[in-house]
Formats: C-alpha cells, structure tokens, sequence
C-alpha cells in the first residue's frame, strides 16, 4: 500500500531525518540487526548477475536507499512508542522544539489523532 503526501522540502528533510535516527536506534531498528536501506533500498545492478540480485563477485551489499520516499512503517513504529521511548530515540539528535514540531508534522501526515 503507498500514500501519497505533498510535503514541503523542510518536511521532508525533517521525515528523512527521523527515519534515518529510528532506523539506527536499538529500540526501533530492526530486531535482527538487519540493515534499513538493504531491507528498504534499491538493488543496483552493474556487470554479469547472479541472480537474485548478487552480482559476480560483489558481496551482498548491493542496496542504495530509495530516493524521494519515507519508510511511513518505521516512522509509524516511532509514533507507536511510548512517548518517552520516543524523547529517547530523538533526543540525542534534536532539541525538544524539534522534536515537538517532527513528530507533530509525523502524526499529520500518518492521519493519527
């Protein structure tokens, strides 16, 4: 399922911003240790495939992120959290205006009242 959202630039700066904090951090990074933009990104393809996505003689990191698109699940994994585990994700990172103003543009643009 994909949603479009018109955003402006800073917005969107900002959403690429949590995502990149919520895809890195212990609470909300995926449970096995897996890497976000191999899960989430885009294969690239140069010289003689394998398959599967493997080229000859390159090892499995072959994925860049996706340009131009939020991963709207790991940030609504962010909203999900209590909001203290959500100052923890952030705060490192943020000032508290910050991260007022992030997840209350997060939440417009999930439609989470």
């Amino acid at each position: 399922l994909l949603t479009m959202v018109p955003l402006l630039p800073d917005e969107y700066k900002l959403l690429l911003k949590l995502q990149e904090y919520a895809a890195t951090h212990p609470i909300t990074a995926p449970v096995l240790g897996n890497s976000h933009t191999q899960h989430r990104g885009v294969v690239q393809r140069s010289g003689a495939s394998m398959g599967w996505g493997r080229e000859v003689g390159d090892p499995l990191h072959l994925t860049t992120p996706p340009q131009n698109v939020i991963d709207g699940d790991l940030l609504a994994q962010l909203l999900e959290l209590r909001k203290c585990d959500q100052w923890e994700v952030l705060s490192n990172h943020m000032t508290h205006e910050e991260i007022h103003v992030a997840l209350n543009l997060l939440e417009h643009c999930l439609c989470i009242d």
